[in-house]
């Protein structure tokens, strides 16, 4: 199922720097969406290809661990640590991850294989080119073995680690065994049963680890290297059939994975049924995020799941508006605090819009105490901003609330008011937007509806 007539692609002319993030904003926004996502979505992880494979990897890994017949000679031992410690672990997904990447772009053509979010992918091609087809994996945790540059973090098992141990599959040390986990194991295991390639992939990608880390090897084999063509051809070939596109890949396991993440219930079940509500429809109606958070609330029954979106629907024209006003005053290198009034005034704003905004926020009393630590002080910090008098105090205050942020961050500060009446910009400037892109109440954060969308899609068995 595509979804690509139900969400608006994502508009650059409405948040322009957003993703260097200049106001401190995304701690902020990331916060509420959170609390509706529970931390299963977020910005690097939502392909339901990328979920499974981490997961089939860490099945193997766990199964490993559990096999007393599987021991590491000492000499392995020595270079990567014993079974159960994190740089063993470590290497068994940079390796398994590594056979999949080299496997999944190895003429995918002749497969029909969708090698488009793929994880290492161009890396991958590069390495198959330079080696005749034929590059050299080696089972270690360190960054001679690694496909990507820091691959523990930016590779599938790091980007995917936080949803798998919020699921409880494990915690943070990859402690597989203990009670929370064994529910979704169990749910594992069944999944296994019933979906042939993938249970063909987890066997063939468990008895090649087993060969290479059997206690057969001395320390002038250590740590075990293969070259490409040397790995069995079922275990290629099973990955290419298990993992062949997102889409196939969700439809076989979006019973599965709605279950294990809650995504099909409170506020995000209903975020979920609004987008497939409408596709049903086969209406061309683009839904923007603030049209999908509004058209869920209606649906959403459990009071506190609602009043997540609310809170969200409450939050983010203040958050809009202030990021609306710190571009207006990155117009021109230099400017006047009038200039910035004069385009402020041109898109319909006046000195109480921002206050009416921050009032609204000032009116929901449960909202502010669902933010803790930098969130909440942010915040409240931007509503101080938002209930000064006068649009040129705001626009002072907002200034110079960006330059804290900055510092914090080590960093220089883009825009500053010199001696409150001119404005100078240090960085690119930005053009100003067009009215009718940024009415009254227009959102420029997602709070990672985006990034749902496109695991939803990949569960209805579509791509993005």
């Amino acid at each position: 199922m595509k979804f690509d007539s139900l969400i608006t692609e994502y508009d650059d002319s409405l948040s322009g720097d957003s993703y260097i993030d200049p106001l401190g904003q995304q701690v902020i926004w990331s916060s509420f969406g959170q609390k509706i996502f529970n931390s299963r979505v977020n910005s690097v992880s939502n392909d339901v290809r990328n979920f499974t494979l981490n997961l089939l990897h860490h099945g193997v890994i766990r199964s490993i661990l559990q096999d007393g017949l599987v021991t590491v000679s000492p000499a392995l031992a020595e270079a990567v640590g014993d079974k159960e410690s994190l740089p063993f672990i470590h290497a068994c997904l940079i390796y398994l991850e590594n056979v999949f990447t080299y496997s999944m772009v190895d003429k995918p053509e002749e497969a029909d294989i969708d090698t488009l979010g793929i994880l290492g992918g161009s890396n991958g091609r590069t390495k198959m080119e330079e080696s005749g087809q034929n590059p050299s994996l080696l089972f270690t945790d360190k960054k001679e073995g690694h496909l990507l540059v820091r691959q523990l973090g930016l590779g599938v098992s790091g980007r995917y680690k936080t949803p798998f141990v919020e699921m409880g599959f494990f915690d943070h040390s990859y402690r597989y065994f203990h009670q929370k986990s064994e529910k979704n194991w169990g749910a594992f295991k069944a999944l296994l049963e019933n979906h042939g390639e993938l249970r063909d992939c987890f066997h063939q990608a468990k008895k090649h680890l087993i060969e290479l880390v059997n206690d057969s090897y001395s320390k002038s084999q250590v740590p075990p290297q293969r070259q490409f063509r040397d790995i069995p051809v079922a275990l290629r070939e099973a990955y290419r059939k298990a993992f062949a596109t997102q889409g196939k890949v969700g439809a076989e396991t979006k019973a599965f994975w709605l279950d294990v993440t809650g995504l099909n219930e409170g506020a995000a079940g209903a975020l979920l049924e609004t987008l497939e509500d409408y596709h049903s429809t086969a209406t061309n109606e683009k839904l923007a995020p603030k049209e999908v958070f509004g058209r869920a609330e209606e649906r959403c029954e459990p009071p506190g799941e609602r009043r997540k979106i609310q809170h969200i629907q409450i939050v983010e024209p203040l958050l809009a508006e202030l990021d609306l006003l710190f571009r207006l005053a990155r117009h021109k290198k230099v400017q006047s605090v009038s200039d910035v009034r004069g385009s402020w005034k041109d898109l319909g704003r006046t000195d109480h819009t921002l206050q009416d905004a921050a009032g609204r926020i000032w009116d929901t009393s449960d909202l502010l105490p669902t933010l803790q630590g930098t969130a909440r002080r942010r915040l409240q910090k931007l509503l101080n901003v938002a209930t000064n008098e006068s649009l040129e105090e705001q626009l002072k205050g907002l200034l110079k609330y960006h330059s804290q942020v900055m510092r914090e961050r080590g960093q220089f500060r883009w825009v500053e008011a010199v001696h409150d009446v001119e404005i100078r910009v240090y960085g690119r400037t930005e053009p100003l937007p067009k009215a009718e892109k940024r009415p009254i109440g227009a959102w420029v954060n997602g709070y990672y509806v985006h990034q749902f969308y496109n695991l939803v899609a990949g569960y209805q068995g579509g791509t993005q």
